[in-house]
């Protein structure tokens, strides 16, 4: 029943929290930490951003049944087409993705934003280009990563295995996004019970996140069941306290012909994005 309330209450509630409080400074980190300023930079870079440093890449740890780094190193030969990873997505699709998303996630100017699984980085470039923000992208991809940060303004990208997320300070981004990324931790060949990553992966997501600040998880198009997801968010909510949800099905939340094949009408499992809003308390 709380649940259901937060979720009729999510648009008011979602909108008092961005107007009525200040932006507030983050903590700092600690100075050894440190990332060179890309060279084509024409916004002024956050400085906690800069001060974080891509961990060693140490390979994929995640066994992912989709596919591995080699598929998206593959992908990512066409990340200048703008198709970015997706072979049915073209690169006005992905505008208007970044739009849908960016019109529920309420970036403002000079805001940090945390893109998991970031691609090309059509998102990155989106929310520096039209809102004026700088992002930190994740990927698998080392061709993807060293794309992204060959075109970005202010933004950094990493090469990392996004399971493992503690070199990154607590309540450090104002917002977070994956979009088609997290369901590549389910695993349909274990049980729900052994599918720790998952959970593992979204508490984290709030973690970093800091109080206030959406996490948007999109696409979840394979995997997991909604119930699983249900149980992964009661599992976070233990942790971070109350998470203000509301649960949106991706047709046609991303439009009636953005990414139809992927999760069209005709699709036999339900394909769905999740829209989660961190309790001002936690931390």
């Amino acid at each position: 029943i709380f649940s259901l309330l937060l979720c009729d209450m999510f648009p008011v509630l979602l909108a008092i929290f961005f107007l009525v409080t200040p932006a507030e400074r983050l903590s700092g980190v600690a100075a050894e930490i440190l990332l060179p300023a890309p060279a084509n930079s024409s916004i002024n870079v956050d400085p906690r951003l800069l001060q974080l440093r891509c961990p060693p890449w140490k390979g994929q740890q995640i066994e992912d049944e989709h596919g591995g780094v080699e598929k998206y190193e593959g992908y990512a030969k066409l990340c200048a087409t703008g198709k970015d990873n997706w072979a049915y997505l073209t690169a006005q699709d992905h505008q208007l993705i970044a739009k849908r998303i960016f019109q529920v996630v309420p970036v403002r100017p000079g805001q940090l934003v945390f893109d998991w699984g970031c691609g090309c980085g059509t998102k990155i470039r989106f929310l520096e280009t039209h809102l004026g923000a700088c992002a930190l992208g994740i990927d698998l991809s080392d061709l993807s990563v060293r794309y992204v940060q060959a075109t970005a303004k202010c933004s950094r990208s990493c090469q990392v295995d996004g399971s493992a997320l503690s070199w990154i300070p607590s309540d450090f981004f104002h917002h977070t996004i994956s979009f088609g990324s997290l369901l590549h931790l389910y695993n349909k060949k274990v049980s729900a019970s052994q599918n720790t990553i998952y959970c593992h992966v979204l508490a984290e997501l709030l973690r970093v996140t800091r109080p206030g600040g959406t996490v948007f998880a999109g696409c979840n198009m394979h995997d997991p069941p909604w119930s699983f997801f249900e149980r992964c968010l009661r599992q976070a909510q233990a942790t971070h306290g109350p998470v203000l949800w509301k649960k949106v099905q991706d047709f046609p939340f991303y439009g009636s012909r953005v990414g139809r094949r992927y999760w069209g009408p005709q699709r036999k499992r339900e394909t769905y994005s999740v829209i989660l809003v961190k309790n001002r308390s936690s931390s």
